[in-house]
């Protein structure tokens, strides 16, 4: 074992430091890249004339080639493919050109068997791998030039994509690069010159020689001395010195790049200080040396520098030596990086790039806030920075895969130290928060995101990756260290921590001191670095963990009920969907759907009236499924598509609620019209042409908050929800193949809808049913999701304008997948329905997965739509006797959606049995054939990342059928299931003093009513009438503090899982949420809102008042009988004002008596409170806050005695049944004993919490 428990990490990185400046050569610098074949391979083929004669000049370098080949005939260094194929064409060639070209040295005799060998291993791997999908665009000049320069050694290799290669290599050689390489300004190509071999004139690029090197490459090094016609002693002496430096294990091999003085120092220092390390630790001189070093590199180039001086500078390392100079306590001015890199939405890497990369960003975030607050005029530029990483997180589907690194860990690193320290910066106030609430939410989320990942991929052992995985682990251990203090929640939090210490116990035992480091660094091939190696491992084992206090939380700050959530986990960790989910990642999934919700709520009510929708109860669970169903799969599906897949189903939830209760019942029996009203919408938009916006409320100035009873009021809110969704940006810049497939299906779904809704109720002339696929929103849901994916690729960014499938097969699959869960879904709702037996859960509505809290299908036609569809023999999927219902049309319910009322005809217990026998075997059958759509899409080519968004869909829907049938969900929990949710509960009540009555209950409700728990059966929706009246509570005084400086007004849906901070009178109603600024350092005050208990008294106040005002005359009037088609629409509109009004009269006359007489009287208490003044003397408040402490110090000591007075008790008479001999006592003890026992431990916890000091708010 080399580093233990208890090790000195700061001497081994003292050490480290000392090495690295030790070894620093004053002419070419330092590096301690591993060997790479390829660049030794060309390094081999040098041919040099001494004393006339031609001569190979590196002998050592070919011996390295033969001592590498492997036993397969090639050379793979590491797992990727790309770097077996690249490594084993270049050592190839120079096999052939020393077969062809003895010269000075023997070849050995199995050379050219060696040959074959390496030939043979191309073609297998030819043959088994994607050559496209393998060969990236940075490595297309290098493999097509080696596939050219073997066809002249008389070598083919026929692949296919081969001719598309060669033609995309020709394509993308960019002609300025060639003037630039002739020119003396500086430029990347010449880090690529063995690329260019016939293209360049070698003889004319000598003047980017530094210290010998082309841009610190081998290889191109190597190719330059081939090349040009006159010898290079300078070249010479560079390649001469960089093969020389390798140790006995690698003698003749050649790194990557070489030297590599200011990446490796820049890293490490950095790295080492930003993780625990001081600079006494790693020696101050040494430190010195480092800074003025890093400084005379800033000086050279004008403020920016590159990976070694006087090479071509990038941003990557002019970022982090000013970082690491900032550590060092050096002033630098980062104004040469913002000149020279900066652009209109992000910073790029080198002058030439076109695509900005996210490693770079995250270092120039991490660099701006490092230079905080001493320079604070680089706001712009870290806003920018925000939400370059923001946009590339959220559009990637799977992981960020980063150019200069293959593990994945190392992006999540880099993004977690730059968003906690600009989290840090926020708190301490040092720049001003943005005012776009949603970026502070994306960060928030991105971050949350990455700690989930990061857990969820950890392996059993401790270590994150394959193969050799020191290094990659130490990425994800830093990573956590830094996202440690981000949530509180329990299991999260506790998960987190032990993550921390598997994986530093994987590193201290797995980690060895002079062992070959991983190849993770990219350039041409895979490489390692010793000196990164070890430093990245001495900092995740020295990392501080932040404590669990330290600073504010999401949970916090977002207002989430970590008690409600810790139920929910619990509940959750019990159902068969989540048999093998751990709960602390049930957990994360609950706090993601929280931190989701405040931007749904933006759009909650911008396309349907909000007057017309009654509260959802599954509102805040649609972001939940949507994350569980990605993260219990591990798909890290971006979280711009969640995002925009919960609109999409809070839309769907609305507009059902929206036709069901509004337009069904206001145009009963004129349906027809809302069915030209939505073909009138669409043959609008065909008018347009495919350049122009199909824009919403054309002329229709309706407020959104009204409430629709007119055909213009409905045809503008139809407007607005057709565009919303035809009108999204990812729909514009989607393929035609997929506009026009959302298009139809979208279509096909309204008017099926708007179908259905004319015949509820209706029997007589039905029309036959539409198909299953045409009455559920799943064919259009997953139009819109082709559109979004078909915008994304799996390195982000949006506008790619493709099909999300490509092949006419794969979309026909397609097709016939979402047909079978439209069927599963329509099945399997009738089959719950027949199973219906309770009237408790016949009066519960039926929910679907795209669908509203209504029933898909009406029970009062369900059973003659379907018999329609089926045929008149054939199956019905609904009923299986007759399709007359026995709820005629002229019923006061007729018509009406009744939820799982009893409808349906009666049917004998066997009938029903035979019934519910064959929809079992349809699902089965159903659920047979999507699994083999799935596989035939796998079969039919479909890429990993397409597939994981296809199996997201059907999981989606899956888990939202088990969420909306389940009763328990969205209405209440048992509050005392887990002793962490009591004690969260004591922080959500304040506690009052218990009343001499609270003495006298069982101990049970005695220490309920001394921590303030009330004894409820259920959780209510608000805080408790009679538990707040019945309690003194103790007012605080809350001084005048600053206005919120969010735009976004908070909402408080859920009510009762806000942290609630009681005013100064005490009543339930003036019981607000406490919120924090966004600042994150300035408390502000709570905004007034009347509790849902107030605007209980208050809706039954304003019925009082209008029995006060009309006379109700208890006569019984006729019913109103539905209109039919036959009757006018002017006579329709002028009786409906009068049968409203007969309704809400009606309604008023049946309020009970009782509950009007005890609204008065809390309407009464309540005004006698608001007169009370809003100020009280501190004196009195001081005193009055003594007598409660000594009350509850008196009742503390008192439960304590009364609590131990009953376990002596029980003790005596537990030793007086127990044997003489001390065996086990015969009889088991009886329940009640058990349960005196768990009730004495609680009590006597919950009284210790009373003796200690006052919990305080974390405000």
């Amino acid at each position: 074992m080399y580093l233990h428990e208890g090790a000195d990490y700061a001497a081994r990185a003292s050490t480290l430091i000392g090495q690295l400046i030790n070894d620093h050569d004053p002419k070419y610098g330092v590096g301690s890249l591993t060997c790479s074949v390829y660049d030794t391979a060309w390094v081999a083929m040098v041919i040099k004339k001494v004393d006339g004669q031609r001569r190979w000049l590196f002998p050592s370098s070919f011996e390295y080639l033969l001592s590498k080949q492997q036993h397969d005939g090639g050379w793979q260094s590491s797992s990727s493919d790309a770097d077996g194929i690249l490594n084993t064409l270049a050592a190839l060639l120079a096999f052939c050109r020393h077969i062809g070209y003895p010269l000075q040295l023997t070849p050995p005799e199995d050379l050219k068997h060696r040959r074959e060998r390496a030939i043979y291993f191309l073609e297998t791997k030819f043959s088994k791998c994607d050559v496209e999908s393998t060969i990236t665009v940075t490595l297309q000049p290098f493999f097509s030039r080696l596939l050219q320069m073997l066809e002249q050694e008389g070598i083919q290799f026929s692949f296919p994509g081969k001719e598309v290669l060669m033609h995309e290599r020709g394509r993308k050689t960019p002609t300025q690069s060639l003037f630039a390489l002739y020119s003396n300004i500086r430029t990347s190509a010449t880090h690529d010159l063995e690329s260019r071999v016939g293209e360049v004139d070698f003889n004319r690029v000598g003047q980017h020689k530094i210290c010998g090197s082309m841009m610190a490459s081998p290889a191109a090094t190597a190719a330059y001395l081939m090349g040009c016609t006159s010898w290079d002693d300078e070249a010479e002496a560079y390649l001469h010195h960089i093969v020389s430096i390798g140790d006995s294990k690698s003698a003749g091999g050649v790194p990557s790049k070489f030297p590599t003085t200011v990446f490796e120092v820049t890293r490490v220092l950095s790295t080492l200080l930003e993780n625990g390390f001081t600079q006494q630790d790693l020696g101050t001189q040494a430190l010195d040396n480092a800074a003025g070093f890093l400084h005379d590199c800033l000086q050279l180039e004008s403020g920016v520098t590159g990976f070694a001086p006087y090479v071509e500078s990038d941003a990557d390392n002019t970022a982090q030596a000013i970082s690491a100079l900032c550590l060092l306590g050096r002033n630098v001015s980062p104004q040469g990086l913002i000149v020279r890199y900066e652009t209109r939405e992000s910073f790029k890497t080198y002058t030439q790039d076109r695509n900005p990369s996210f490693r770079t960003n995250c270092h120039v975030l991490q660099t701006m806030l490092d230079l905080l607050p001493g320079n604070n005029q680089q706001i712009p530029q870290i806003e920018k920075c925000i939400k370059f990483i923001c946009s590339m997180w959220w559009t990637t589907n799977g992981q960020i895969e980063d150019q200069s690194n293959t593990s994945p860990n190392y992006p999540i690193m880099l993004m977690a130290k730059a968003f906690m320290r600009l989290i840090r910066i926020w708190e301490q106030g040092f720049i001003p928060v943005p005012d776009d609430p949603s970026l502070r939410d994306k960060v928030i989320i991105s971050l949350f995101q990455a700690l989930t990942r990061t857990l969820q991929s950890q392996n059993l052992d401790g270590s994150w990756g394959s193969g050799p995985r020191c290094e990659t682990t130490a990425y994800a251990v830093i990573a956590l260290t830094k996202l440690a203090s981000l949530s509180s929640a329990p299991r999260v939090k506790m998960q987190g921590a032990l993550a921390i210490k598997n994986g530093r116990d994987y590193l201290s035992k797995n980690y060895l001191p002079f062992s070959e480091p991983e190849p993770v660094w990219t350039g041409k091939t895979t490489s390692g670095s010793s000196t990164l190696h070890q430093a990245y491992i001495l900092a995740a084992l020295q990392a501080p963990i932040p404590k669990q206090h330290s600073g504010p939380t999401i949970e916090s700050h977002f207002e989430i009920p970590l008690a409600k959530v810790t139920i929910q986990t619990k509940y959750y960790g019990r159902q068969a969907w989540f048999a093998n989910t751990p709960e602390w990642l049930i957990q994360a999934s609950l706090i993601e759907g929280h931190l989701f919700l405040p931007q749904i709520r933006d759009l909650r009510y911008a396309v349907f009236p909000s007057d017309n929708l009654a509260d959802d109860q599954h509102f805040g669970y649609i972001p939940f499924m949507w994350i569980s169903a990605n993260s219990v799969s591990k798909r890290h599906i971006g979280a711009e598509f969640l995002y925009q897949m919960m609109i999409i189903s809070m839309l769907n939830r609305q507009f059902e609620e929206y036709m069901m209760n509004v337009v069904s019942e206001t145009f009963a029996g004129c349906m027809f019209e809302v069915e030209d009203i939505i073909q009138s919408i669409f043959q609008e938009l065909e008018m347009y042409s495919k350049d122009q916006c199909f824009c919403g409320d054309r002329g229709n100035d309706i407020s959104r908050s009204s409430t629709a009873t007119t055909i213009s009021e409905v045809r503008s809110v139809l407007y607005r929800f057709i565009s919303h969704i035809l009108n999204h940006p990812y729909v514009l810049m989607g393929s035609k193949h997929d506009q026009a497939q959302l298009i139809c299906e979208l279509q096909s779904f309204l008017l099926s809808r708007t179908s259905h809704l004319s015949n509820r109720g209706n029997t007589e002339g039905l029309q036959p049913a539409k198909a299953p696929t045409d009455q559920t929103a799943h064919p259009y849901a997953f139009a819109f999701l082709t559109c979004i994916v078909g915008n994304q690729g799996p390195g982000g960014g949006v506008g790619l304008r493709k099909d999300f499938l490509e092949t006419p097969e794969q979309q026909f699959l397609a097709a016939d997948l979402i047909r079978h869960m439209s069927i599963i879904s329509f099945v399997s709702s009738n089959a719950d329905e027949q199973q219906t037996t309770t009237p408790q859960m016949q009066a519960r509505p039926r929910s679907t997965s795209f669908g509203s809290n209504q029933r898909s299908f009406d029970r009062s036609v369900s059973a003659s739509t379907a018999s329609s569809y089926y045929g008149e023999e054939g199956f019905s999927p609904v009923s299986p006797v007759s399709s007359v219902s026995s709820a005629s049309s002229g019923s006061p319910h007729a018509g009406k959606v009744s939820g799982r009322s009893s409808s349906l005809p009666f049917q004998s217990t066997s009938a029903a049995s035979e019934q519910s026998s064959q929809l079992t075997r349809l699902l089965r059958h159903e659920r047979r054939s999507l699994k083999l759509c799935l596989d035939s899409l796998r079969e039919a080519g479909v890429d990993r990342p397409t597939a994981n968004v296809l199996k997201l869909f059907v999981d989606f829907t899956e888990l939202s059928e088990l969420i909306y049938n389940d009763s328990n969900i969205g209405s209440c929990f048992q509050p005392t299931t887990a002793n962490e949710v009591i004690e969260q509960a004591c922080i959500l009540n304040p506690p009052p003093v218990p009343s001499k009555q609270d003495h006298q209950k069982g101990s049970v409700a005695a220490a309920r009513a001394a921590i303030a728990i009330p004894p409820l059966l259920t959780k209510p929706k608000s805080r408790p009438q009679s538990v707040v009246e019945g309690a003194t509570i103790q007012s605080e005084i809350i001084p005048p503090l600053p206005t919120r400086s969010s735009s976004r007004a908070p909402s408080f849906d859920q009510g009762d899982d806000r942290t609630l901070t009681p005013g100064q009178d005490d009543s339930p109603a003036s019981a607000v949420p406490m919120e924090r600024d966004w600042s994150w350092n300035k408390p502000i005050m709570p905004k007034r809102r009347t509790s849902r208990a107030s605007a209980e008294v208050s809706r039954i106040e304003q019925i009082m008042s209008d029995m006060d005002s009309i006379k109700i005359q208890p006569t019984h009037k006729p019913e109103n009988k539905r209109r039919t088609t036959s009757e006018s629409d002017a006579k329709w509109v002028q009786e409906k004002p009068k049968i409203d009004a007969q309704k809400r009269l009606t309604a008023v006359a049946d309020i009970d008596a009782e509950a009007i007489k005890l609204a008065k009287a809390r309407l009464e208490t309540q005004k006698y409170k608001n007169l009370q003044p809003q100020q009280i003397a501190a004196p009195d408040i001081h005193s009055k806050a003594k007598e409660q402490a000594d009350a509850k110090r008196k009742t503390a000591a008192e439960l304590q005695n009364r609590a131990m007075a009953q376990i002596n008790k029980q003790d005596v008479k537990r030793r007086a049944t127990e044997p003489a001999d001390g065996g086990w006592v015969k009889s088991p003890p009886s329940a009640e004993m058990v349960d005196s026992r768990e009730v004495q431990a609680r009590k006597l916890h919950r009284a210790s919490r009373l003796g200690g000091p006052r919990w305080k708010a974390p405000f």
